[in-house]
């Protein structure tokens, strides 16, 4: 299938419509279909964005493994700011109200939900200033729950959690704050230069797109994001249900209120501490 075909014009301009139609993205938003999944848009966020006020510095918040690694990739490119102490243990969120924000931040990263350790917001950050362009990383939970993407100034995903294939990442981002962008060369990762030109600067990945097409068509069918989140919670509580009921045999080390209900790390525990050899036989069991 060549990607300078009318058939794959058709497939991509498709896809875009579909998630359009999925999360009611405005047309003041632009969505690309990029290279090198969610890892590549740890270094195009801060590339793209980190310079568009003169503080010259983004506010992240790490919670888990994929937003400090998001987090130590930007600092390649300027100033970051660690909006919460580093923790010891990924199993909770400091409240709010704890949070050191840079005054007139470039932007505010966040990841919702994290693979590894398991903690997923389920709300957007409220104290994050209105006039702060808020990023985030959905790959792991991207169409699992609703949200308003007006909230935000980018999101992005990679494809391979929970629509298609490994390699592809989906990025919708505001188109003002593409305009606003001072970044130059790169364009692999330049917003501007791929917008321009309609996610096909270079070859773009064929066969991950339509099969993001054909999930988002799908999605569609099931009902759409409200039908996905009610299947996302039906399916997490039913998990839960058992760990909550073992007496703590099973037992889940993160706050109730930041349970993700896509990645849910579980330990076995006897006598007080984690039997991992019965873990080993659970995993093998399990296979």
């Amino acid at each position: 299938l060549s990607h300078r075909s009318t058939t794959f014009a058709k497939i991509i301009q498709e896809a875009e419509q579909n998630i359009r139609d999925i999360l009611s993205i405005p047309d003041s938003y632009a969505v690309l279909f990029l290279h090198g999944g969610a890892t590549n848009q740890f270094s195009a966020i801060p590339f793209n964005f980190l310079k568009l006020k003169p503080s010259q510095t983004a506010d992240y918040l790490v919670t888990g493994y994929w937003s400090k690694k998001a987090a130590e990739d930007a600092e390649y490119f300027g100033k970051i700011n660690m909006v919460i102490p580093e923790q010891d243990k990924y199993t909770d969120v400091p409240a709010e109200n704890t949070w050191k924000l840079t005054h007139n931040a470039s932007y505010f990263y966040y990841c919702s939900n994290e693979t590894i350790h398991g903690i997923e917001f389920d709300h957007i950050p409220a104290i994050v200033p209105q006039d702060t362009p808020i990023i985030c990383d959905m790959s792991s939970n991207f169409l699992t729950r609703s949200f308003d993407v007006t909230k935000f100034g980018a999101i992005f995903a990679s494809a391979q959690k929970n629509f298609g294939e490994s390699g592809l990442a989906l990025v919708i981002v505001r188109k003002d704050l593409i305009e606003k962008s001072t970044a130059k060369l790169m364009p692999i990762i330049n917003y501007k230069i791929q917008l321009a030109n309609g996610s096909m600067y270079s070859t773009p990945l064929t066969r991950p797109i339509y099969v993001a097409n054909e999930i988002f068509k799908w999605t569609k069918r099931q009902g759409g994001l409200k039908a996905m989140d009610q299947l996302s919670e039906n399916k997490s509580a039913l998990v839960y249900e058992v760990i909550d009921q073992s007496n703590g045999f099973y037992v889940n080390m993160v706050n109730k209120k930041y349970r993700s209900r896509v990645n849910i790390p579980l330990r076995i525990i006897t006598n007080g501490s984690a039997n991992e050899k019965l873990e080993s036989l659970f995993l093998s069991e399990a296979l």
